[in-house]
């Protein structure tokens, strides 16, 4: 979008997670990122086995194990409420579609990152950005 319509963006937030806005070495980075994250490692292995449709359709039941592959930590908080809370908005396969699709994605090689114009370059780095992140993120590792 942003190297599309720099002048939709008002600010970039980005919170674990690559702000890919040609950077010659993401895709490196990435793949030597996928090398050691769980996560990662299970997408490409349950897209070879024809699992991962299947498995992530199903995200409003197994929301948990999956966000665990994550990292996911604080035990304390998990009740039925949270439950509800995580896994309401994928309750059918249709509804998990944006998941299977970014994991699909990455595990078939098709995500395209689009390499901004000079003209896009220079308004969106003009923009207030903000890049938060958690250095123990076991997905995305810093």
């Amino acid at each position: 979008l942003a190297a599309r319509h720099p002048d939709r963006i008002r600010r970039v937030i980005s919170i674990n997670g690559p702000a890919p806005f040609g950077q010659p070495s993401l895709l490196e980075r990435l793949t030597a990122n996928a090398q050691v994250s769980p996560w990662f490692q299970w997408v490409a292995r349950a897209q070879s086995e024809g699992r991962l449709d299947t498995v992530l359709g199903e995200l409003g039941y197994n929301i948990l194990s999956t966000l665990k592959l994550n990292g996911f930590e604080n035990h304390a908080c998990i009740n039925n409420t949270w439950l509800r809370a995580y896994g309401a908005p994928f309750s059918t396969p249709d509804e998990c579609a944006g998941a299977i699709g970014w994991a699909k994605g990455f595990a078939t090689g098709a995500h395209q990152f689009e390499m901004p114009d000079a003209v896009a370059r220079q308004a969106i780095q003009s923009k207030p950005a903000l890049a938060i992140w958690g250095m123990a993120d076991r997905t995305l590792h810093a």
